[in-house]
């Protein structure tokens, strides 16, 4: 493999694939991620290959870190199962987990929510900060076509969980097939979403991730409604503006569970007045381009089924 032929880009894919296989994907299987990464991108590939072969002779070098499934750092928590207490919520069960988060139902005071938690292995300073600035956005939010988030929670050892609302539903591409819509209606759930972008946008957000699987689509009072979910890649580009976690605060310190000493860890979490962001305006117009590529993408996908 030559040096010309290695990007910081291919180091970056390389490690992400690599973190998998150590935290999610049995070492049986590392064979075939390696085979088929080669045959896509040759030098991802490669280097990806020298990671794992190196684990695999050096397995004791992650002891002790935050890829260490036996960890024993702070930010340690187990994954809830079915039955298990999580502030005012019982675990009814892992709706499912992608790289850096476990989504979770669960039962409430009232209703149904859903309970989104970093992967605590994982769950080191950059990870712990992205899923603030998460919590930050969501909680800012307020459209009928945006799940709603409700608080943010501290649990065991201080690792923030968001709660959100639990839509009792398929994605927009499951609802389409399954449900057989007309063109009609297709655009109808269509417009709802664009009116959610809209919104996130003239707020100063982006979502960055816009695709079937992260629309929701629910019924209520006989009438099918989009639901835009997932701001796990979501950036703010608000300047000044205070955000609406900072009112959760009340909430936040009532939380079951939530110790005396731990005030200096809720009082992170909860917002400040915004700095002033360093990103300039190109940025904002960057990511806004790519919801509306994204958005596009989407329309052609929910129209041709």
């Amino acid at each position: 493999m030559s040096t010309a032929q290695f990007t910081p880009e291919c180091e970056q894919a390389a490690m992400k694939l690599f973190r998998d296989c150590i935290t999610r994907i049995p070492e049986e299987e590392w064979g075939n991620i390696v085979q088929t990464t080669i045959e896509l991108q040759p030098t991802t590939g490669h280097r990806l290959a020298s990671m794992l072969q190196f684990q695999a002779q050096n397995s004791s070098w992650l002891k002790g870190t935050a890829l260490s499934p036996s960890s024993d750092t702070s930010s340690h928590l187990a994954v809830p199962e079915p039955g298990d207490v999580l502030g005012q919520y019982r675990v009814i069960q892992v709706l499912g987990h992608g790289t850096a988060s476990v989504l979770i139902k669960a039962s409430g005071p009232r209703w149904p929510v859903v309970l989104k938690l970093p992967i605590t292995r994982l769950a080191v300073a950059p990870c712990l900060q992205k899923f603030y600035n998460e919590c930050n956005i969501h909680t800012d939010l307020s459209h009928r076509n945006i799940t709603r988030a409700v608080r943010v929670d501290l649990v065991e050892r201080g690792i923030p969980m968001l709660v959100t609302e639990f839509i009792d539903g398929m994605n927009i591409q499951q609802t389409c097939i399954r449900r057989n819509l007309s063109t009609t209606d297709k655009m109808d759930l269509l417009l709802q979403v664009t009116s959610g972008v809209r919104y996130l946008h003239n707020s100063g957000y982006t979502h960055g991730d816009i695709k079937c699987e992260n629309i929701m689509i629910e019924t209520r009072e006989s009438q099918l409604v989009a639901k835009l979910i997932d701001f796990g890649k979501a950036q703010d580009f608000l300047v000044g503006n205070d955000s609406k976690l900072g009112r959760l605060q009340p909430e936040l310190k009532k939380t079951h569970g939530l110790k005396e000493n731990s005030k200096d860890q809720a009082d992170r979490i909860i917002a400040r007045r915004r700095r002033r962001k360093s990103n300039p305006q190109t940025d904002f117009e960057n990511g806004r381009a790519k919801d509306l590529k994204d958005l596009a993408w989407l329309r052609n996908c929910v129209l041709t089924l």
